[in-house]
């Protein structure tokens, strides 16, 4: 479970968890979820899990963009909610071994 391997695993005491959900209907297959529901889950999640939750991660601006600013409102729901919000770099994990 990414939950277990995030408390006694990782050598990285201040790892975080983020949901990742699509920014739009059309920015995956399937998985997309309307904010309200993406509210509800963040809630939860940040309520059960609040040691290795960092936030919401969205894919991507662009289908934010066409979604009424989905980030915008996702954004407003973390600040709302009293959650810090991260900054993330992108990492490729490509040819890295776990240890």
């Amino acid at each position: 479970c990414l939950v277990s391997w995030a408390r006694s695993t990782s050598v990285n005491p201040d790892v975080k968890i983020f949901i990742g959900a699509p920014a739009g209907p059309s920015a995956a297959g399937s998985g997309y979820i309307d904010a309200a529901a993406l509210e509800a889950l963040h809630i939860a999640t940040a309520a059960t899990y609040s040691d290795v939750y960092g936030g919401i991660m969205l894919w991507d601006a662009s289908n934010s963009d066409n979604n009424d600013n989905f980030g915008e409102v996702i954004a407003a729901v973390i600040h709302a909610t009293g959650s810090i919000i991260s900054t993330v770099p992108s990492v490729s994990t490509t040819g890295i071994e776990p240890k």
